[in-house]
């Protein structure tokens, strides 16, 4: 499987840790539900994606760092949720991402 698209399902409860488990994922897209707690730090594990869309969630705490990790990124959504402190630093270090 390289796309996943689990939008506008109204989902609810944490983001599963076992996401990250789906090596060739290239598109995650769990927008628009009713995502609470941290994002895991487990989804950098992700080393094939592309897009991650996370946005119009329910969704606090810190962007992990780990996000460093997706050197294939090109773009990531975390609009609309409840997320505090700043961006991590290591994204700056993300060469393909062009949208955050």
């Amino acid at each position: 499987m390289t796309y996943l698209n689990l939008s506008s399902n109204n989902i609810k409860g944490p983001l599963p840790i076992e996401l990250s488990r789906i090596g060739n994922l290239d598109t995650l897209d769990i927008s628009n539900n009713k995502i609470s707690g941290s994002i895991p730090s487990s989804i950098g594990d992700l080393e094939h994606l592309l897009k991650l869309n996370l946005s119009r969630n329910q969704l606090n705490g810190f962007i992990p760092a780990e996000f460093g990790n997706l050197g294939s990124v090109m773009e990531i959504d975390l609009s609309n949720n409840h997320l505090s402190g700043s961006i991590p630093r290591e994204l700056s270090q993300l060469q393909n991402m062009f949208a955050l």
